[in-house]
């Protein structure tokens, strides 16, 4: 088993959020177990964020919860937010071009798109269609949202910003885009119904750099928790990477460390291990 790092020798905890800190069905609150944990270490003098790609109004409920105060990494790694001031330190986009010839042929397949775009600096979501299911679309896009069949007649709209497109399927779209359309977009699954297109080169990893270099921090004293393939570039990019039980097996593979499962409160146990190290 690899040796823990001890919380003297890290400046940032940098935790995904769905199935890592809270449910990934977002069915039950956060458990105080990990609450107590995140808490004792910025006690400590460690900085705690969180690294999501969701959205920062959906994080930022538990960014009070928890008390945070550093910039977090949301849309995957596409911006960096200063939840003090309420402020967007860095934004990446995909190109409109690109992203309406995407999004017209996923819906031309009858595919769920939602799409995330920015205008001065203010999000709006727009959604294809509904999936047939309000409520498992609310957890998976966040709310509200405006159901749009020409998304790409919003995409065009200038001043706006692509910051990242979902679609609901199964398909290997991994391979179907970048065939199709040429490196325009990242794609990558972040749960077992969706895929997400990035601005190009975009990922959590290069999030967390951003992050490090605006609080001067070397990644290698960043330890990194996560449960998903999108949570791979982290771990590549940080010191020490923690992959939670119940994880795919190509994530626990990428990461130095593997806690228990979400329903064994797996976080808050590394955190505890972390603490005492």
């Amino acid at each position: 088993m690899p040796t823990i790092p001890g919380k003297n020798d890290i400046e940032l905890i940098a935790l995904d959020l769905d199935g890592t800190v809270m449910c990934p069905l977002g069915k039950q609150p956060v458990s105080e177990r990990t609450k107590r944990a995140v808490r004792d270490l910025m006690e400590a003098g460690v900085a705690v964020t969180f690294v999501t790609g969701r959205t920062e109004d959906y994080a930022l409920p538990l960014v009070r919860e928890f008390g945070l105060s550093t910039p977090l990494v949301t849309y995957n790694g596409g911006r960096l937010y200063c939840p003090e001031q309420d402020k967007v330190l860095h934004q990446s986009s995909i190109e409109q071009e690109d992203a309406a010839a995407v999004t017209d042929w996923l819906m031309e397949a009858d595919e769920v798109v939602a799409c995330y775009i920015s205008r001065e600096g203010k999000l709006k979501l727009y959604q294809s269609r509904c999936s047939g299911d309000p409520a498992q679309d609310d957890y998976l896009f966040g709310t509200p949202r405006r159901i749009t069949p020409k998304l790409s007649n919003e995409i065009l709209k200038e001043g706006n910003s692509v910051s990242k497109l979902i679609v609901v399927t199964q398909r290997p779209l991994e391979t179907e885009v970048p065939e199709r359309f040429g490196k325009v977009a990242d794609v990558v699954r972040t749960h077992h119904l969706l895929l997400e297109m990035l601005p190009s080169g975009v990922s959590k990893g290069s999030g967390i750099e951003q992050l490090c270099r605006h609080l001067d921090i070397d990644p290698q004293r960043v330890v990194a928790v996560g449960d998903q393939a999108n949570d791979i570039p982290t771990f590549r990019v940080c010191g020490f990477s923690v992959a939670m039980g119940d994880a795919p097996e190509a994530v626990k593979e990428a990461a130095s460390y593997v806690t228990g499962t979400f329903e064994d409160d797996g976080c808050a146990e590394f955190l505890e291990r972390l603490l005492g190290a």
